[in-house]
C-alpha cells in the first residue's frame, strides 16, 4: 500500500512539472515596427549593451502587473533587457525585479513602446543601424524609432 502512495505521490508531481506554460510565455523577437532590427544581445555579459540585430534574441515577455513586463532573454533567463543607471543605455542586468528591469507596455495591441520604469517618460529606442544600441529615448526624438513589434 505504501509503494502506491509513493508512486501516486510520484505521478502526481510529474504531471505538476510537465504543466505547459501560458502560451504569453513562448519565445519571441522584440522588432523595430518601422525598422530592421530586432532586441539583440551579442554578448551575455551582466550590463553587456543591447544591440540592433537582424535576427534578434529569443526572449519572453514577463507580465508583472500593471501592464508591466520584464524582457527575459531565452537564452539566460537570470538576464533581462534594461535600463542602464545613466538614463541612456539599454544594456542586460540580472532579472530581479528592480527598476530597471520592469518596463511599462503602452498600447493593447502592436505596435508597442516600452516605457523605462525607472525613468518615467523615457522609453526603449532604435535608430535602424545594425549593431547600434538601444537607448532611452523621449517621445518623440527625431531619428529614433519607439514602436516596436512582438513577433
Amino acid at each position: 500500500m505504501n509503494r502506491r502512495m509513493g508512486l501516486l505521490v510520484l505521478v502526481a508531481g510529474a504531471l505538476v512539472v510537465t504543466v505547459a506554460a501560458p502560451a504569453s510565455a513562448a519565445p519571441s523577437h522584440v522588432c523595430e515596427t518601422s525598422g530592421d532590427f530586432c532586441l539583440g544581445a551579442p554578448s551575455l555579459v551582466i550590463d553587456a549593451p543591447v544591440r540592433a540585430t537582424v535576427s534578434g534574441r529569443d526572449v519572453v515577455l514577463r507580465g508583472v502587473g500593471n501592464n508591466q513586463v520584464e524582457i527575459i532573454l531565452s537564452a539566460d533567463t537570470s538576464e533581462c533587457v534594461a535600463a542602464a543607471n545613466n538614463r541612456m543605455d539599454v544594456v542586460l542586468h540580472h532579472c530581479d525585479g528592480g527598476l530597471g528591469t520592469v518596463w511599462i507596455k503602452h498600447n493593447l495591441i502592436a505596435p508597442f513602446k516600452y516605457e523605462s520604469r525607472e525613468f518615467p517618460g523615457w522609453y526603449l529606442a532604435g535608430r535602424n543601424v545594425q549593431g547600434s544600441q538601444f537607448q532611452l529615448k523621449q517621445d518623440p526624438t527625431g531619428g529614433w524609432l519607439l514602436r516596436f513589434d512582438v513577433s
